[in-house]
């Protein structure tokens, strides 16, 4: 049973009240040495913070060294990365630059919107680090990540596409053979590029540096675009097509698919009579082994009534990838 000793309950609240009646001057004193002992840890504290980010700033800088050093790179090479390590958030992660890809990506975007540095000498440095892509799945951030025998299609304004496949990446340029029966391109004039890989479509601007038989250099591109489904280029291919209306009773007609495109297709029309809204099944030839069998709508006709444009309707990506695979499938040389 609890029991109330009021004796020992009246002598703790006199030593209470004699401690809480100190005097002012013991009150600011004892003040003076709180305040003292945090102003001290926060300083002391400070201290230490600085000194572990001059360690952690020594070592970066001690790392970006030793890799300056194994990949042998020079004053020009040394100097962009000091530009892109401005735009690092944190300075003691300066050797990051040429560890990390994904932080060189950033900085090295950074940089070309700011004006400080081209394409071409950031592709040359990417080479230079190893930053290449491994796999076709990759997303591509420059042309320096190509690959060689990757089909593309070269095209320069005013001029038709050329059919081709990288034949090799080098520091400032991507050299690329032409297929045969392609229109010559002409130096210094820029050119838009077109490449399909497992992780999508792709196109970048770049220009023409050389030109050789067969074959042309184009200086690297840091810009790299994904296109949308339909957003793609269209080529002329002339391939036999078997065509019809849909939903009507008449056996198909052979006849010519003049261009073909990731959306659409144009098509001669022969003793067919097609009017705009006309849904119209195909089956398309690349080769006597192949078929790909598609169906779209008449969006307009053309030369009186000889041509039909058809945009296709939604299609599996297997078949859309087939048509991708006819576009740039380069022509080779005997």
């Amino acid at each position: 049973m609890f029991v109330l000793d009021e004796e020992k309950l009246n002598l703790i609240l006199t030593e209470m009240a004699e401690g809480l009646a100190r005097s002012p001057l013991e009150i600011a004193l004892f003040t003076v040495l709180v305040v003292g002992i945090i102003v001290s840890v926060i300083i002391l504290y400070r201290r230490q913070l600085r000194k572990a980010r001059e360690e952690e700033i020594k070592r970066s800088q001690r790392l970006f060294g030793q890799a300056v050093r194994e990949w042998n790179l020079g004053y020009a090479e040394v100097s962009l990365l000091e530009s892109m390590a401005t735009y690092l958030k944190d300075p003691t992660q300066k050797h990051v630059l040429v560890e990390n890809e994904a932080a060189f990506n950033t900085c090295a975007r950074k940089l070309l919107h700011a004006g400080h540095a081209t394409g071409a000498e950031i592709a040359a440095l990417r080479l230079k680090l190893g930053f290449r892509a491994r796999t076709p799945e990759q997303v591509f951030h420059s042309s320096a990540q190509l690959y060689e025998e990757l089909p593309v299609i070269v095209l320069q304004k005013g001029r038709e596409g050329c059919r081709g496949r990288i034949d090799a990446v080098e520091p400032h340029t991507l050299r690329v053979e032409l297929g045969d029966g392609g229109v010559p391109l002409k130096r210094n004039l820029p050119v838009q590029v077109y490449f399909q890989t497992p992780s999508g479509r792709f196109a970048f601007t770049t220009r023409v540096k050389r030109t050789g038989k067969g074959s042309v250099e184009l200086v690297h591109s840091e810009t790299i675009k994904r296109l949308q489904r339909r957003q793609f280029y269209r080529k002329k291919l002339m391939l036999p097509v078997y065509a019809k209306r849909v939903g009507v009773q008449e056996p198909a007609v052979l006849t010519t698919l003049i261009d073909l495109g990731g959306g659409g297709a144009s098509l001669a029309t022969r003793d067919m009579q097609f009017d705009v809204g006309d849904r119209v099944s195909l089956s398309v030839l690349p080769s006597r082994e192949d078929r790909i069998n598609l169906i779209g709508e008449v969006l307009r006709v053309s030369k009186g009534g000889k041509i039909a444009h058809i945009r296709f309707d939604k299609m599996l990506e297997s078949s859309r990838d087939r048509i991708m695979g006819l576009l740039f499938r380069p022509q080779r040389k005997p």
